[in-house]
């Protein structure tokens, strides 16, 4: 833990992790927060469930895009319009008249206008502490993650539940303008410029790091994916036993990420820790008891954190700076496309052959990231020592600093 200690005394690391996590939160609250209030105003899940697909896919496209603009126009001017839009589109979602059209739009808009702040504060994590501590930096930053998709869904419930549908979007968006307005306020960020990329623009995908990392990160969200679909079948539907499997999922995430991220991750730790997703999402698919469920799938998330803190900390290595928010942009746009494909992927393997169906679904996703990183031998780094000074590519303020 002594590691995580070092982290918090570098200048800046605290203001930026805490207030990026914050401007996060509501990302955690829309998904949810959209379904049911939509499915209020119109009667219709059907039209819920294409206003979020709507902003998946905007959100999709927008990532790389985004990333890559973070070097055209600045930081803090992409950051700061792209907030004030998605918060206006979603605050629109809640109080404009629900006709299925407006909120197709909106929720497009709201989906293209999804601030960059995962490649901007990735991209900036090199700038403030040593190459020993970055890859415990990405793991708490991954770790923390977690927290948006336990407490953001609760909190967007509750308020829908108790006070009125609309709740959940309106506190999201004011979140969200208040977390972005501390994250571009902090002076670390301030001093972060990004040149323009010197790649044409998707040309980040042809480089080993970063195709091989969006396919493992596609299969293992997939595989998450597939098994929430897999445990709301075996429960019934949604419920609260359901929501605490899936919890077991996220908390073991989270502690995984915090005890094992900081290690050092070559291509053989990332492998194991794909492999203990695989074997423990079969141990679930045949529980006998809810205990047994609960704890094969706690176990099942142990390595998730890691293994996704670990793909990042490989495109940091991989990649000259100018390219990251780039990288990390598509990384993200792998990870949505997961999310939409092991949910598919799950329900009609639950149709078909029921909760079974969906494990399998979930274990063979999870086989194939095994067979990605093992294959592909060649295009990881292999040791910290890979990771690069950021050099001429990341200007901090007045002078080029390396990764200290």
């Amino acid at each position: 833990m002594r590691s995580y200690l070092h982290l918090f005394q570098a200048p800046g690391v605290t203001r930026i992790t805490v207030s990026q996590l914050f401007a996060r939160l509501p990302f955690g609250m829309i998904a949810i927060g959209v379904l049911i209030h939509v499915n209020v105003a119109t009667g219709s899940y059907g039209v819920g469930g294409l206003v979020l697909a709507c902003f998946s896919v905007g959100e999709a496209i927008a990532g790389p895009v985004s990333g890559r603009l973070l070097g055209r126009w600045g930081v803090r001017p992409v950051l700061g319009v792209s907030t004030l839009v998605c918060a206006i589109a979603v605050s629109g979602i809640a109080v404009l008249p629900p006709s299925p059209a407006t909120l197709v739009v909106l929720g497009s808009v709201a989906g293209l206008s999804v601030p960059p702040i995962m490649p901007a504060v990735r991209t900036l994590y090199p700038t403030l502490v040593p190459s020993h501590l970055l890859q415990s930096l990405f793991a708490m930053d991954t770790a923390s993650q977690e927290m948006i998709w336990v407490v953001g869904p609760l909190l967007a419930t509750v308020l829908a539940s108790s006070v009125s549908t609309e709740v959940p979007l309106l506190l999201a968006s004011a979140i969200m303008l208040v977390g972005g307005a501390w994250l571009i306020g902090s002076p670390a960020l301030r001093r972060l410029k990004i040149p323009r990329g010197s790649a044409a623009f998707g040309r980040a995908l042809l480089h080993g790091p970063v195709a091989l990392s969006g396919i493992a990160s596609f299969t293992l969200v997939s595989s998450f994916c597939a098994l929430e679909v897999a445990i709301l079948a075996r429960g019934g539907g949604a419920n609260a036993f359901s929501g605490v499997v899936i919890a077991s999922n996220a908390l073991g995430s989270m502690i995984g990420g915090i005890l094992l991220g900081r290690r050092t991750a070559g291509r053989p730790t990332v492998a194991l820790l794909l492999t203990s997703v695989m074997v423990f999402t079969a141990v679930a698919g045949v529980a006998t008891s809810d205990w047994m469920l609960i704890v094969a799938v706690f176990l099942a998330g142990f390595g998730f954190a890691p293994a996704i803190a670990a793909m990042y900390f490989f495109v940091s290595a991989g990649l000259p700076r100018e390219d990251l928010p780039e990288a990390y942009g598509w990384l993200s746009t792998g990870s949505l496309i997961g999310v939409a494909v092991g949910t598919a992927v799950g329900g009609f393997a639950t149709d078909g052959y029921g909760a079974p169906g969906a494990f399998i679904a979930a274990i063979t996703f999870a086989a194939a990231g095994v067979v990605v990183v093992l294959v592909a031998k060649d295009w990881y780094p292999k040791t910290v020592g890979d990771i690069r000074d950021p050099g001429p590519s990341v200007q901090y303020g007045e002078q080029e600093t390396s990764a200290r």
